[in-house]
């Protein structure tokens, strides 16, 4: 579609041609003509190019609009911008002091654990240090004890040699007596008789010696159908703990299971112990301890062993042996009970 203005333009420069070419009664007719296509171009004029021009200035406007929105937005990207750039610096400064801090916290971390790594160290050398000083003391303790229990058997034997000594002094100072009142009471009876009998010759009394037989002693009555662990443990709950000891070290020699050898070894020292004999059943014990030291009586036997020092009135090392039953056998029925004893008032 042509725009108003190039039509009138087109118009104009054909006029002179068209008065050339027309009559006169042609030129009333191209007048009316040019007449209509002015009032044409007026009216589109009034009706399109108005429009458009208002429409171009709406949208000039609206353009206008649109760049001062333009340019606020990127007013406020630019400072969005700048807010962004201030907490990258912020966070790159935190991130640094953060680092800083972990390197410096790592470092005494660090630090701290070698402390503690060295006072651990420290501690277990002392720890060891302790119980090989408790070793060293609960040996010389139990070496002190083998020994005063070899001299309590030096002087047991030596009681029981001493009171045999005596025992075949008394024998043959009765077997004398008796002798000597058998010799007296048959002088009599000769003495009688000759008084009765007179003859001429004298009569010489001799007195016969007298024979002695030696005491006969009980047999002992075994039980074949019992083992001799069996007859121990029977011996040992009649109170016959003295015979238990024999009964209990011949099943010993003659067994060859460890947990067998373990039982009866700790009953050896129940025997001992019963009769008082501590340092003997601290020596029974401590073979348990230190052969068996898996079986069931090993803290048991422990325990005992802290008993016999207790009666020797050595509370020192049954301390000693109390820890230990703590530290080696913390579940056992011994340790429960070491530790109800001390949670008690």
């Amino acid at each position: 579609m042509k725009s108003p203005t190039i039509a009138l333009l087109t118009t104009l420069a054909l006029s002179p041609f068209l008065v050339q070419c027309a009559s006169q009664d042609d030129m009333q007719t191209l007048n009316y003509q040019l007449m209509s296509v002015n009032k044409k171009v007026e009216d589109m004029k009034s009706t399109t190019v108005a429009p458009m021009q208002r429409k171009q200035a709406v949208s000039s406007e609206q353009l206008d609009q649109m760049q001062q929105g333009i340019l606020a937005l990127q007013s406020r990207i630019e400072e969005i911008d700048y807010q962004n750039q201030i907490l990258a610096d912020e966070n790159k400064n935190l991130r640094n002091a953060l680092t800083s801090a972990m390197e410096q916290q790592k470092a005494e971390t660090s630090k701290r654990f070698t402390e503690l790594t060295d006072q651990s160290a420290q501690q277990k050398n002392i720890i060891i240090a302790q119980q090989e000083q408790i070793q060293l003391i609960q040996t010389a303790r139990l070496q002190d004890a083998k020994q005063r229990a070899q001299a309590a058997n030096q002087r047991a034997r030596a009681a029981r040699e001493n009171q045999q000594v005596a025992k075949r002094s008394n024998n043959i100072i009765q077997l004398k007596a008796q002798a000597r009142k058998k010799m007296v009471r048959q002088q009599a009876q000769t003495v009688t008789a000759v008084k009765a009998v007179p003859t001429s010759k004298p009569v010489s009394v001799t007195a016969e010696p007298v024979k002695t037989t030696p005491q006969q002693t009980e047999p002992v009555v075994i039980d074949v159908e019992q083992s001799l662990f069996e007859q121990g443990q029977a011996a040992y709950q009649s109170g016959r703990y003295q015979a238990a000891h024999g009964l209990f070290a011949k099943a010993l020699k003659e067994t060859r299971q460890s947990s067998e050898q373990a039982t009866a070894r700790y009953m050896m020292g129940e025997s001992l112990f019963k009769q008082k004999q501590y340092d003997q059943s601290i020596l029974e014990y401590q073979e348990v301890i230190s052969k068996h030291a898996k079986h069931e009586k090993a803290p048991t036997a422990l325990l005992r062993q802290a008993q016999a020092f207790q009666a020797l009135s050595d509370e020192e090392t049954a301390k000693i042996i109390h820890r230990k039953i703590l530290q080696n056998y913390p579940q056992s029925a011994e340790a429960l009970e070491l530790k109800s004893n001390k949670s008690k008032p």
